[in-house]
């Protein structure tokens, strides 16, 4: 017996739910990295609080902005490298 949900059955309500959650965390991501590139930058070209004021006000995690500062060996190979 099949059970469906507003013309859906429940399997496929949840690969729905499943790709619309995968999709924004994908949609985090790029922002978050785009977010964190942008900081690595300003701190190159303007200084470490400079680039973390940038990161702080794109809403970057304090986690990944202290593993930033901790220097260059803990940055992702994705990190923005000059």
């Amino acid at each position: 017996m099949r059970v469906h949900v507003i013309g859906y059955s429940v399997l496929e309500a949840q690969k729905a739910s499943w790709k619309k959650a995968v999709m924004q965390h994908i949609r985090l991501d790029k922002r978050l990295e785009a977010a964190v590139n942008r900081g690595l930058a300003v701190m190159l070209l303007d200084g470490v609080l400079a680039g973390l004021k940038v990161m702080k006000e794109e809403q970057v995690p304090p986690h990944v902005m202290a593993r930033l500062v901790l220097g260059s060996h803990f940055h992702r190979a994705s990190d923005w490298n000059h």
